[in-house]
């Protein structure tokens, strides 16, 4: 029997190759989990994020308007913002964004 973390990792494979069709994944690593959202960066450069939310209408709402103002706020920010570059039911999936420090060093910010 296989661990739930392994099975949600071949779920990130799968949304992956099956709305990425020329993406190679090297790797998938649970990155963590907060209040709505579990994530996972795949070959370190797309974060892949699974909604808790358990009723399906909702979660493709909030999943929706996520990415509605993902883009608004990509129009107004002088800052770097996460592109999402697919959506699925219950996924959003932003690429790891390269962003500039006050002090001069970067840094990635998740989406």
């Amino acid at each position: 029997m296989t661990s739930p973390s392994r099975d949600r990792v071949a779920d990130v494979r799968s949304v992956v190759v099956t709305h990425m069709l020329d993406y190679q994944i090297d790797s998938v690593v649970p990155l963590g989990e907060g209040l709505d959202n579990l994530a996972y960066e795949v070959n370190g450069e797309l974060i892949v994020r699974f909604s808790k939310e358990p009723d399906l209408a909702r979660r493709a709402s909030l999943v929706g308007r996520e990415a509605r103002v993902l883009a608004a706020v990509a129009d107004i920010s002088p800052l770097p913002v996460p592109e999402p570059t697919f959506t699925v039911h219950r996924e959003v999936h932003p690429h790891r964004v390269r962003a500039t420090c006050p002090h001069g060093g970067s840094s990635l910010r998740d989406g």
